[in-house]
């Protein structure tokens, strides 16, 4: 049995009801160790069975969405990974606030309940293609010895595909850049090396040393794909642009800019290095459409993790909280003339993606406890996520209800997120 573990006073809870309140002594808020690093031994006060993924409030349901897209067996792959992009800054008020988005997303499903795990870039990108949640804390998350082998692009390798991987930002940021490298890539270059390909100067790269141009990056996306489009074998690419990122300033200028005042305060700066990116989006899309790869192929644009700006008190930049700036981000499925466009509400993350792109290609893997085809009408009813730059946060998504337990101090703050999205009062 799983053991609930009441170890919050109930003085901590913002008010709620008995059972939404639930969701603070939920097991994923007592993982121990709760790090990146390998597997701390199991906390005896915590069962070795995975936590229930049943909604507790009762509002965490899903629907069958597959009948919104065609089946696409053996299809080609691209996605595009964003950096530090919240999904309230690309979509707003009902919207796409940025063209080449709002064109896509037009032929595309938008699922609107989706997160990133964690709230920086390594761990996030590990969800994306291990499939796994980034903190091992008990055996049902611990990762095998021959990790890349559980990786999508070795599965798809394994199934015939050739897999790129090709990202603005520099390996050398990542801590683990052992295991990305490791997995079945044909090619696999990051921005020193796309630098070195393409001769770029350090005066032409982001002053804060953190990527090259996402136009290069694109273009040589392009071209590999063009190549690609042109052998007997399907594909996968995961294209990981370098904007927009902290402190701003490349590429905040420019005819591409929203904001083109003398004085621009970082959130503007940011604005315009996501319009920056949205270009060179519309000229990955505009190839694809070209080469008709929408016949046999689907395009998913997502967000790493998020960026805050001051919306809590001391929440800047990413990695050290878990509210939704922090980590809900768009995902964006296209495939002109092949999907049923507009929202998804199944729930889900990072971890669910590779379970859906296997599913969605006709190369299907087993289903686990905490991972699911976000597609799907079973599957987990709940999202597990965390932040641990400075300390450990922990957090549960439970349809509208999101719970957030900050292991330091032991307290927990609950919002109900459809009617305070900010997350500012406690729910009534």
């Amino acid at each position: 049995t799983i053991v609930l573990l009441a170890l919050i006073p109930v003085s901590c809870f913002w008010p709620a009801s008995p059972q939404v309140s639930a969701l603070a002594t939920h097991p994923f808020l007592k993982l121990p160790g709760a790090s990146f690093e390998q597997p701390t031994p199991a906390d005896p006060e915590v069962s070795a069975e995975p936590p229930s993924m049943k909604s507790i409030s009762g509002l965490g349901k899903r629907i069958d969405c597959r009948d919104r897209v065609d089946p696409l067996p053996s299809g080609n792959i691209v996605l595009v990974v964003l950096e530090s992009t919240a999904d309230q800054y690309v979509f707003a008020d009902g919207q796409w606030r940025f063209p080449n988005l709002r064109r896509m997303a037009g032929h595309g499903v938008r699922f609107d309940h989706y997160y990133s795990p964690a709230g920086t870039s390594n761990p996030a990108l590990y969800a994306i293609l291990m499939g796994r949640h980034p903190i091992p804390a008990d055996s049902w998350w611990t990762t095998p010895d021959d990790r890349s082998s559980h990786s999508l692009p070795t599965l798809l390798a394994n199934r015939g595909y050739a897999c790129g991987f090709f990202m603005s930002g520099c390996f050398r940021y990542f801590f683990d850049e052992k295991l990305y490298r490791g997995m079945k890539w044909d090619t696999c270059l990051d921005g020193d090396e796309l630098a070195r390909l393409h001769a770029i100067a350090a005066e032409d790269r982001d002053p804060d040393g953190h990527c090259i141009d996402d136009a290069v990056l694109m273009k040589h996306v392009v071209d590999w794909v063009d190549r690609q489009s042109k052998m007997n074998h399907p594909w996968m690419t995961v294209v990981y642009p370098g904007v927009p990122h902290g402190p701003y300033d490349f590429h905040s200028r420019g005819p591409h800019a929203m904001h083109k005042n003398d004085s621009l305060t970082p959130i503007q700066q940011y604005d315009n290095q996501l319009a920056y990116v949205d270009v060179q989006l519309g000229l990955l899309y505009d190839s694809l459409v070209r080469n008709d790869f929408f016949k046999s192929g689907v395009l998913l644009v997502t967000g790493d993790h998020g960026e805050a700006f001051g919306q809590h008190a001391g929440n800047f930049l990413h990695g050290t909280q878990a509210y939704e700036e922090n980590l809900r981000v768009p995902l964006l499925l296209v495939r002109p003339g092949h999907v049923r466009a507009g929202p998804c509400a199944n729930p889900g993350s990072h971890v669910d993606l590779s379970q859906t792109l296997l599913g969605l290609t006709g190369n299907p893997c087993p289903p686990t406890s905490v991972t699911a085809d976000l597609l799907a009408p079973s599957g987990p009813e709940m999202t597990f996520l965390s932040a641990a730059h400075d300390s450990v946060k922990l957090a549960v998504v439970d349809g509208p209800f999101q719970c957030i337990y900050f292991t330091k101090t032991g307290e927990s703050e609950l919002s109900r997120l459809d009617d305070d999205p900010a997350e500012t009062r406690a729910p009534a």
